[in-house]
């Protein structure tokens, strides 16, 4: 507790946030900070590795970086780089405008550590294009949502915020695009272009990731249903080939959409699976997992 109210005076700000979450109790369902431990909810998971800490562990942690030369705060359990500091349980207004804040942080550091082709990192580049994504609080229940999310995950009520519009209109028909086509986009940073592949396997999609929910399995069957995981077949198809597999399994970008693409077919094997116990087979025969 003392190395986070630190922290606070570190930083100038934030101080009331962190005592919010580190003094609020530990619900059922929810899990502790993995860093102090002492029931403290976990309030913030670190994004690409997901390991969960309290909102004060991560100032704690920001605040140390300053007198480090490192572009960027790293997970101290596994040393990856954290690209984005998501909020999971946590409703405290503050925290979220200090979150964004370290989203911009990390995006801005992410941008630093990427070089361009003369080995040299450019920041403003990299930074402009990729977007950091801001959460939402619900102003019906005081909910925290994730900022692709149209309504609130607790309450159902919409987002107050207009749609982003960027990447669903970026987004590239797969169907119709040639497998040289299929791999440069997979190149690029966040793989916008395959928002529609995703989508209409009934997937969530955002800034290079996926995004599960309780109703991601009736979604991907209603998918399978209207043919809508053909163009994530196609994606697939291409990435089968072993050269190419290993190619993109190997550059700093689409090494994450990759991961991405391997994460959805799990989620895919997982609803057919569910059909499948249910007797519901049909179209989802083929895609149920087999025996061995």
């Amino acid at each position: 507790m003392s190395s986070s109210v630190w922290t606070a005076t570190v930083w100038g700000q934030g101080k009331a946030a962190i005592l919010a979450a580190t003094n609020r109790k530990i619900q059922p369902g929810e899990e502790e900070c993995h860093i102090c431990k002492d029931d403290v909810p976990a309030s913030v998971t670190l994004r690409p590795c997901g390991h969960m800490v309290c909102f004060g562990c991560v100032e704690n942690l920001r605040a140390k970086n300053i007198f480090r030369a490192d572009k960027g705060v790293k997970c101290p359990f596994c040393r990856q780089y954290v690209t984005q500091y998501e909020p999971c349980n946590s409703a405290d207004p503050e925290q979220v405008r200090l979150l964004n804040e370290a989203n911009r942080a990390a995006a801005f550091a992410m941008a630093g550590r990427a070089p361009i082709a003369n080995g040299a990192p450019n920041a403003s580049r990299t930074v402009s294009a990729v977007p950091v994504e801001e959460s939402w609080m619900c102003n019906s229940c005081r909910c925290l949502n994730l900022a692709h999310r149209d309504e609130c995950s607790s309450c159902g009520r919409a987002n107050p915020r207009p749609k982003q519009a960027t990447v669903s209109t970026r987004s590239k028909d797969l169907l119709k695009c040639s497998d040289e086509e299929i791999l440069g986009y997979m190149f690029e940073r966040g793989q916008p272009f395959f928002a529609r592949c995703y989508s209409e396997a009934g997937l969530m999609f955002s800034q290079g990731r996926i995004y599960t929910d309780a109703d991601t399995p009736k979604r991907i069957l209603n998918a399978f249903k209207q043919r809508g995981e053909e163009r994530l077949m196609r994606l697939v198809k291409v990435l089968a080939n072993s050269e190419t597999f290993l190619e993109v399994a190997t550059h700093s970008n689409s090494n994450y959409g990759l991961q991405t693409l391997v994460e959805a077919t799990l989620k895919i094997r997982e609803a057919t699976e569910l059909a499948a116990a249910q007797g519901q087979v049909g179209r989802f025969h083929g895609y149920c997992a087999r025996p061995g």
